[in-house]
């Protein structure tokens, strides 16, 4: 059997390197990049519920539970003695209901995950700008899946919440304030 030469002609050989280009520009231009500043105010509620810890604390405390704010932006109680601990959960159930936390955050459409994202990025950058040397953010279509898939948005700072102590993770959040 003979050996066939294959021979590109100088069209051929154009067509498959432009379209070896494309592809590769067309990659990268679908990057999210991670933005120089914070970026602007979400106009919708992307479910970060920014007055939780705020509302609850002023709630609880107001039925004298010794609460306090939490690192993680939530809130810490003290010790609940046993006998007391069912009072407490209907007391902060009673709270959750009056400030509608009780409700699931509203599922979020995958535009406005991808405007979340740059929220997500910015926050990694500040504390890789900080040194802490947080793992590589998702790509955005990976962001959005994993927010069908959890129900939850990728952060940079979760990472950190089972790891570092009280004082460390209250450090982190100065130096890093959640964008959202």
């Amino acid at each position: 059997m003979k050996a066939q030469k294959t021979t590109w002609t100088r069209g051929a050989f154009l067509l498959v390197t432009a379209g070896a280009l494309a592809l590769g520009l067309s990659a990268c231009a679908q990057e999210t990049p991670v933005p120089e500043v914070s970026p602007p105010a979400l106009d919708f509620d992307a479910g970060s519920r920014p007055n939780f810890a705020t509302d609850m604390i002023s709630c609880l405390t107001a039925n004298g539970w010794p609460v306090s704010t939490g690192t993680d932006g939530g809130y810490r109680t003290g010790t609940i003695p046993p006998e007391q601990f069912d009072l407490y959960t209907a007391d902060a159930d009673a709270c959750a209901t009056q400030f509608g936390y009780d409700q699931l955050p509203p599922t979020l459409s995958d535009e406005q995950i991808k405007t979340v994202f740059p929220h997500s990025l910015w926050e990694w950058k500040c504390l890789s700008d900080k040194g802490y040397n947080p793992d590589k953010p998702p790509s955005e279509q990976a962001y959005v899946d994993a927010y069908h898939q959890t129900g939850g948005l990728w952060s940079a700072y979760s990472q950190y919440t089972g790891t570092l102590s009280d004082d460390d993770l209250t450090a982190l959040l100065s130096a890093c304030p959640r964008s959202l």
